[in-house]
């Protein structure tokens, strides 16, 4: 009776191995792309489904930069480089980031041939390039991304081939101006602050600063806004007209 018992299990059990192996054989056969979304515990990458790059927020009077999405790929490994499918998809709305203006197109020359999961790797950082046009002092441009099926990965999780890239070039009133800031370099405006942060360097507006500090700062604002204003047509103004001016 048990020997009966034993071949009744066994020959259960062969169907469900069966169908496991093939189960598990398609889906490693399935070549498929997505968004890594988590940070890595053993450097410093974090990413999630949206990001928001703030010209204003970065140090220097830089007019590009490159910001990397990295995307992972399931299923088997290639001996060559396979091409990412990366696409805009919001297009048509009124806000939305506008190839060759606020980021390089990705089919552009310059980009395409970095579009790629290199040889013998699953992972990639897919550079999306934006670029400091003049119109996002005045409003934030998305750009919606998505990734597509083309004839080396598929997209199987909808959810995981989407990520949101806002594009702003503009900054708030930190809370501690009046109180700090006020009495060494005037009334606050955005583009004084834009100026401060371009050409005199002042990275950090939020922390405590000594006296001596912001001496050296207004000394330096106005060397360097009497260098500006020589070398153009027109003065430093805010959007409203007004002159951008430091106490001396």
């Amino acid at each position: 009776m048990k020997t009966d018992v034993m071949t009744w299990t066994f020959a259960l059990v062969l169907p469900l191995l069966s169908c496991e192996e093939k189960v598990v054989h398609r889906y490693e056969s399935e070549n498929s792309l997505y968004f890594f979304k988590g940070a890595e515990q053993y450097n410093t990458f974090v990413q999630s489904d949206s990001l928001t790059y703030n010209f204003m927020a970065k140090q220097g009077d830089r007019q590009r930069d490159t910001i990397r999405l990295r995307v992972l790929a399931a299923g088997f490994l290639s001996d060559r480089d396979r091409e990412v499918y990366l696409v805009q998809i919001n297009g048509d709305n009124p806000l939305a980031a506008v190839g060759g203006t606020h980021y390089v197109p990705f089919d552009d020359p310059g980009v395409a041939g970095s579009m790629v999961i290199p040889a013998g790797s699953t992972r990639a950082d897919l550079p999306v390039i934006v670029s400091r046009d003049p119109s996002l002092r005045s409003q934030e441009v998305r750009l919606e991304v998505e990734l597509r099926e083309n004839a080396h990965f598929k997209v199987v999780i909808p959810e995981l081939s989407r990520f949101v890239i806002k594009i702003v070039d503009m900054i708030a009133k930190p809370a501690n101006w009046d109180f700090l800031w006020q009495s060494y370099l005037g009334n606050w405006g955005p583009e004084k602050m834009r100026f401060l942060a371009d050409y005199v360097g002042i990275a950090d507006f939020e922390g405590t600063h000594e006296a001596t500090e912001m001496l050296f700062y207004r000394s330096k604002a106005i060397e360097k806004l009497n260098e500006y204003n020589s070398t153009r047509e027109e003065p430093l103004t805010e959007a409203d007209g007004t002159l951008v001016t430091f106490p001396t």
